[in-house]
């Protein structure tokens, strides 16, 4: 039996966002030394809409979020410059949250 089966708590610390969304049950941000969320990863994306749509003009990337892929290929139609859509995932949760940049 694994200790996470045995109710050990793991705390695991990371600037790989892309890891906790995928390994951990529980995340923490913290910006600028204090707690600004806990979550579950699910649940703190959740909060932004499922599908992000990514628009590229010169050297600016701009991200919106929606609840369906179907409203975020409407918008698609809108907006000119280079655009991908995709789902959301936890590092676009930070972003927002902490309005800052990962790096």
């Amino acid at each position: 039996m694994g200790l996470r089966a045995q109710g050990t708590a793991i705390l695991l610390t990371t600037h790989y966002i892309e890891e906790a969304e995928y390994l951990a049950d529980r995340v923490a941000f913290l910006h600028k030394g204090v707690i600004v969320r806990i979550g579950t990863p699910k649940e703190i994306m959740s909060e932004m809409g499922r599908w992000a749509v990514d628009v590229v003009q010169e050297d600016d990337v701009r991200s919106r979020y929606f609840e369906s892929r179907r409203e975020a290929e409407a918008y698609l139609l809108d907006c000119g410059g280079v655009r991908t859509v995709r789902q959301v995932n936890l590092e676009d949760a930070y972003l927002c949250i902490t309005h800052s940049e990962v790096g």
